[in-house]
């Protein structure tokens, strides 16, 4: 018996695993040559189901030790009335086909493009494999597109309480991970041209708590917001993004273009030596009229494609304000 991955038809159902009897057949070579196939009529009934077989992860591309088969029925619009909500749940509601009826899912070692020499068991890895041919049969939106393909380089973030001497790491994140639908968009990034997607750590830094110990000025920077329009929030970062509320936080781009350290090291620097000064006068001559005028476009004049990338292109990779700013709280 080999264990299988098992979407049920009923209402409520999960994927689970199943245990299948498998039948060695012979070959029609003449040679003696065999392969393997499980018993999926037992779960899908009579009939000869539709098997779509695949050999890579169909979102990020990567090959697949063992080959992949998906049985279903090649009639389930017709023959069930309601989606398959075990699909639903295994593919977050991502899936851009409406799945119905149950499905069947075995790997293998192949023998020739289509049969099997030898049944292997699933495992929860195999589910993501699966989960992925799911989401991506004939799935032709913009959103499914843009998730298709490698990891995406991004980085972390540190703050002053991480053990770590860095300032960030370099990390590759999922086309499909969560910072892409919650992380929240830095708005000067934007204006910038290399719009940012910033995501809370929720792993807690292991040792003594102390004052500092979530806070990274550079990040809260990043956060500033940027709209004149928006009469008390520019110049402000949201409260959450301020004193001990700034944990390691996964920075990716939004568009899922490649992002490494320096640009996120120096986009902080930027953000916090270059922004902050003119930022601080445009609030302070918002105290005393009420209103933002020429120091407000000062920052919008600062805040261009052309002052970050040549700031960028200048940027000596210095952390002495970064370093006295932790020192304060470490000492």
């Amino acid at each position: 018996m080999r264990r299988v991955i098992f979407f049920p038809a009923h209402t409520g159902a999960k994927p689970e695993f199943r245990w299948l009897n498998v039948h060695t057949m012979l070959m029609d070579k003449g040679d003696g040559s065999t392969y393997q196939t499980p018993d999926v009529q037992s779960l899908l009934g009579d009939g000869s189901p539709q098997t779509i077989r695949f050999d890579e992860n169909l979102i990020l591309g990567a090959k697949l030790n063992l080959g992949i088969n998906v049985c279903f029925d090649d009639n389930f619009l017709d023959s069930y009335s309601s989606a398959n909500t075990a699909i639903l749940t295994a593919t977050n509601r991502k899936a851009g086909h409406e799945w119905r009826g149950p499905v069947v899912a075995y790997c293998g070692k192949r023998v020739d493009p289509g049969d099997f020499s030898k049944i292997e068991d699933m495992d929860m890895a195999s589910v993501t494999d699966v989960a992925a041919f799911l989401i991506d049969y004939y799935n032709k939106t913009m959103v499914h597109k843009l998730r298709k393909g490698p990891k995406v380089p991004g980085v972390k973030a540190f703050c002053f309480g991480e053990p770590s001497k860095e300032r960030a790491k370099a990390v590759l994140v999922p086309r499909m991970h969560p910072v892409f639908e919650v992380g929240e968009v830095s708005a000067i990034s934007k204006n910038v041209g290399m719009p940012l997607l910033l995501s809370k750590d929720a792993v807690k830094i292991t040792g003594p708590y102390v004052t500092g110990t979530y806070c990274n000025p550079a990040l809260t920077f990043m956060m500033v917001g940027c709209d004149s329009n928006q009469r008390s929030d520019f110049g402000w970062a949201p409260l959450k993004w301020m004193g001990g509320e700034v944990p390691n936080t996964l920075i990716v781009r939004l568009d899922r273009q490649p992002l490494n350290i320096d640009q996120v090291v120096a986009f902080g620097d930027y953000c916090y030596q270059v922004l902050r000064p003119v930022f601080e006068i445009a609030c302070e001559k918002f105290g005393e009229t009420g209103k933002h005028g020429s120091a407000a476009q000062r920052v919008m004049d600062t805040m261009t494609p052309e002052k970050w990338n040549a700031y960028l292109a200048a940027w000596d990779g210095s952390d002495k304000w970064w370093e006295e700013q932790r020192a304060e709280k470490f000492p």
